[in-house]
């Protein structure tokens, strides 16, 4: 039987759906400016909704009983125009540093707890309309919703939208038993969804774990004894190619690794690299197999000096200027095994030493290629690498599959909120 539709403004709707504005459904809360430092995951009365966790953290529909949310550090600091959440309240994020702006978290058991609307909150309670728990959160972060809001942000380097601004989008209603039925169509994928991330939060905190007591050498998988080990006989450094800018990019004739793919990437993805245009006789900034690259400069100490090792044969493939490159020459250096080493707690510890900086902070080759290291013998190194790999792999096959999940969630909330939806 072929649904009866209706035409409207933001489409053709089943025509059973009813459509009224933001401005008819909701009634605009206070909230408050608190910034992170006045909140804390110790202890307290009243907690805090801040919008970064509405953009990174928190699903479409906020469980309160399960979700860590931050409590206010002193009450003091709420003024007496503070409004208490409830549930079924939403909350947008007004501000955002891309087109994640506007997005929505329905909150559903406050239980006894008091929360409040936090900084860059749109914090809001229905007026009109009959709408089933979890409902709303699905719906306003659908593209159906979202793409209304998307033509009202201002700003080029922040994105920020105002109540005043949407109060003429749309809202989808449909009859009661059908929101329910989307409802739990979609909190079923979450589930799996939830799970998925516990286990990949699970995994790398394990995975951590290891490479900490391996590379340190608190656990070992022999009795050979570790060796002291200067950083400069290892090999011998390169330079990144400089004076690249955009328009060297896109019909190439080479590739380019960028700091990019250093930073968070212990084995190097060889499909990710760019296309850039190279002049003729820049060779000496060749990349090859079995290298170690380092990203040297950082606006912050944490990023200096993260390292990504080069697994497989590549071909005319150059390092951007925020990188150096240690080619190993020693034969008793495994460089998976470095990686993964300078990459651990104990690597990090010596990298945020060896930066250098105030506004920016940099590594230099002369410090680095002086520093002393205490590192197993190269069978060791290869049966860490071995175990700490194969960890790796299980986590990022994990993670493949939590993206693939969202992926089809994102595709059942377009449906869903549709012409095509046969709920």
């Amino acid at each position: 039987m072929v649904r009866k539709m209706k035409h409207t403004e933001i489409g053709d709707i089943p025509a059973d759906w009813e459509l009224q504005s933001f401005e008819e459904t909701f009634k605009v809360l206070s909230n408050n400016s608190l910034s992170r430092d006045n909140l804390n995951f110790r202890t307290g009365v009243v907690r805090n909704i801040h919008y970064g966790d509405i953009l990174t953290k928190f699903s479409e529909v906020l469980n309160c009983c399960e979700e860590e949310i931050p409590y206010v550090n002193d009450l003091a600091l709420l003024t007496s125009s503070t409004q208490l959440l409830q549930d079924g309240d939403i909350i947008i994020a007004d501000t955002a540093e891309d087109d994640t702006v506007g997005k929505v978290v329905e909150i559903q058991k406050i239980e006894s707890g008091k929360l409040v609307s936090g900084l860059h909150t749109i914090p809001c309670r229905v007026k009109k309309g009959d709408f089933y728990p979890g409902y709303l959160g699905y719906y306003m972060n659908s593209r159906l919703y979202h793409g209304q809001v998307l033509p009202y942000v201002t700003g080029i380097k922040v994105s920020a939208i105002s109540k005043t601004a949407i109060k003429d989008t749309l809202i989808v209603i449909p009859k009661i038993d059908e929101q329910r039925r989307i409802v739990q169509t979609l909190t079923d994928i979450d589930k799996v969804i939830c799970e998925l991330k516990q286990l990949i939060e699970k995994k790398r905190n394990v995975f951590e774990g290891i490479k900490f007591e391996l590379t340190s050498g608190k656990q070992r998988v022999s009795d050979s004894g570790w060796q002291e080990y200067t950083v400069g006989n290892m090999g011998y450094f390169y330079n990144g190619l400089s004076g690249k800018s955009k328009q060297d990019f896109g019909s190439g004739n080479a590739f380019y690794i960028t700091f990019l793919n250093v930073l968070g990437n212990t084995v190097l993805d060889t499909n990710a690299f760019e296309p850039v245009v190279i002049n003729d006789g820049e060779n000496q900034n060749l990349v090859k197999k079995g290298d170690l690259l380092f990203n040297i400069s950082s606006e912050t100490p944490e990023e200096v000096g993260m390292c990504a090792v080069v697994l497989d044969e590549i071909q005319n493939t150059y390092l951007n200027s925020f990188c150096f490159g240690l080619r190993i020459c020693a034969d008793d250096i495994e460089p998976l095994f470095m990686a993964y080493y300078f990459n651990s707690a104990e690597g990090r510890k010596i990298m945020r030493i060896l930066a250098q900086g105030a506004t920016r902070y940099n590594l230099s080759k002369d410090a680095f290629s002086e520093t002393t290291i205490y590192i197993p013998e190269k069978d060791d190194q290869r049966i860490i690498s071995d175990i700490l790999r194969d960890s790796e792999l299980e986590l990022q096959s994990l993670e493949e599959k939590y993206l693939k999940y969202l992926s089809i969630k994102s595709g059942m909330m377009s449906k869903l909120f549709s012409s095509n939806n046969k709920i």
